[in-house]
């Protein structure tokens, strides 16, 4: 990785992956169809972070980004086109190409994300859109998030962490409106 901050308010950061299977052997046959490669070179992040009167702070270029309070299941993780492995020990998704704001309140601890999502998009009409606000009271998080893509979905979400006693709760709900998919067609 390549991490450079020329000051205060500017930081660029680059990062690579590197993998190599010692398991696999050149020119074996691929198992269920799936191409398996020896070595994969990968380049995981990429982005330039500043503020706007050290009060919008700015992110743009590739850059991981996880919704959701899950570990297992995240319906309202909507900037990701890949889901999660929930046995991987380590999110392997590479980052997505967006631009993000974020707006905090420290005082109340709440935080206020727009992100312009390019991943994918082929012209300026492809880019998506998604919102989201984490509004902390007392020791519960709620957050709601809404995400919207030329030829995609609406989608709307709600996730809600608190502790109590030594347990923490989560729940997370999604929705969507004008699905991609046609799951029932009459006949």
């Amino acid at each position: 990785y390549l991490d450079s901050r020329p000051n205060e308010r500017v930081r660029a950061y680059v990062r690579g992956r590197l993998s190599h299977n010692f398991s696999i052997t050149e020119g074996e046959e691929p198992l269920w169809g799936n191409e398996r490669k020896t070595t994969s070179v990968l380049l995981d992040q990429l982005w330039l972070k500043f503020d706007i009167a050290q009060a919008v702070y700015v992110t743009f270029g590739k850059q991981p980004i996880r919704w959701g309070s899950s570990r297992f299941w995240n319906p309202t993780d909507f900037v990701n086109s890949q889901t999660r492995d929930p046995l991987a020990f380590v999110d392997q998704r590479q980052g997505v190409g967006i631009l993000k704001l974020h707006y905090p309140i420290e005082s109340l601890g709440w935080n206020f994300y727009l992100i312009f999502n390019a991943d994918g998009a082929g012209e300026l009409d492809d880019i998506g859109t998604a919102a989201r606000a984490e509004i902390l009271l007392g020791t519960t998080e709620i957050s709601l998030s809404a995400a919207d893509k030329k030829g995609g979905p609406e989608q709307f979400g709600l996730d809600i962490s608190t502790g109590i006693w030594l347990v923490d709760f989560r729940l997370e709900i999604a929705g969507q409106k004008r699905p991609s998919e046609t799951f029932f067609a009459p006949s």
